[in-house]
């Protein structure tokens, strides 16, 4: 299934579609800073694949992001998870109301 949960920051592109701009007194137009949480489904030299939901056998939300556009990468551990999110929902008990 995953190959672990990261946390990323990575550089998008950015553009302005609102027609025509006259280039005097135009504001920069910066990249975007990103910032992603998701369950790596797929890893190259080139790009990670990420999904910010998994399920058994479904992925939901899923992000392509290449590796040269991250900043930083860093890889959360499940004991920063609560215990009430470990393993599937199908297995876990549910409070009684």
């Amino acid at each position: 299934m995953d190959k672990g949960l990261i946390y990323c920051e990575w550089v998008d592109s950015r553009g302005a579609c609102d027609g025509w701009e006259f280039r005097e007194g135009m504001e920069p137009l910066e990249p975007a800073q990103c910032k992603t949480v998701g369950f790596v489904l797929d890893e190259t030299q080139s790009y990670v694949t990420l999904a910010m939901s998994v399920s058994q056998d479904q992925t939901w939300a899923r992000k392509t992001i290449p590796v040269c556009c991250i900043t930083r990468r860093e890889v959360l551990t499940t004991s920063s998870c609560p215990s009430s999110c470990s393993g599937p929902a199908s297995k876990r008990k549910r409070p009684r109301s």
